[in-house]
């Protein structure tokens, strides 16, 4: 078992949007009834960008929330996906008139839940478009990726384009635009583990470290065993370049991170 110092998993996640809330000084609130964080002041007549995921992520997605990023994030359980009635009250919570951008990532349960609150939201004359992170290289080029830590760049790329006064299609092309443009790809030290039962999500020796990990803590496609970080470092870039269309002179934001939360892994992004 993995030790964690929880006070109760059944309301984890509920604690975190409770700290999160309590550490933005009045900037955040909870959407009434519904696990959701959003932003107190919302400037009228903006498309509105709502983003989520799973929880067991962080800071993906809570602390996107702000300013020239989203204006709210629906949060689901650990690891899986906000229902769709969570995410179609943040909709109706922060639309405001030109309708919603919805950004969340490439896996099964986001894309049917999303889906099903823009079919709620549009009952409502509410007017949504979205789309997908899916930045993770080492699966197959295609509508496959995985959204892993790609969403960084994403997100605010939106945000930007929402704060701008942009249309929705016009936020959804920026948007689309970034998503084409960004790649990521995930090392894994040890797996993920759920709260619940404190077990890991599959085994990893201790002289092992796993390439393309997902976001959940599942299993990469690689082994390898442990190596220098300038080698790791060398075979992550390796791979993020030869899947990258980049020219001479062409300028690349890029981003690592190392995330240890409840799927620790190293994460480079560009």
């Amino acid at each position: 078992m993995i030790k964690k110092p929880i006070n109760d998993p059944e309301r984890i996640v509920d604690e975190v949007i409770e700290g999160l809330i309590f550490a933005s000084h009045g900037r955040l609130v909870q959407v009434p009834g519904v696990r959701a964080v959003m932003r107190t002041q919302i400037e009228d007549g903006k498309v509105a960008l709502l983003i989520g995921g799973g929880s067991g992520h962080e800071p993906i997605y809570t602390t996107f929330v702000g300013p020239g990023y989203a204006d709210a994030a629906a949060c689901g359980n650990i690891f899986a996906a906000p229902s769709p009635q969570i995410i179609f009250e943040a909709t109706k919570a922060i639309h405001r008139g030109k309708g919603v951008l919805y950004v969340y990532g490439n896996y099964e349960g986001d894309v049917m839940n999303f889906d099903v609150a823009a079919e709620m939201a549009a009952g409502e004359g509410i007017e949504v478009k979205y789309v997908r992170t899916m930045d993770d290289v080492s699966l197959p080029k295609g509508d496959g990726r995985r959204g892993i830590a790609g969403s960084y760049f994403q997100v605010k790329i939106a945000g930007a384009a929402c704060s701008l006064g942009s249309s929705l299609e016009e936020a959804q092309r920026a948007t689309t635009r970034a998503q084409q443009n960004i790649r990521s790809l995930s090392v894994a030290l040890r797996p993920g583990s759920l709260p619940e039962t404190g077990q890991p999500t599959f085994t990893l020796g201790e002289d092992e470290l796993e390439i393309g990990m997902g976001g959940h803590g599942e299993r990469g496609v690689a082994r390898r065993k442990m190596m220098p970080a300038d080698q790791l470092v060398d075979l992550m870039m390796s791979q993020l370049i030869d899947d990258f269309p980049l020219a001479r002179g062409d300028r690349v934001a890029l981003r690592f991170a190392v995330r240890p939360c409840e799927c620790p892994c190293a994460v480079a992004s560009c």
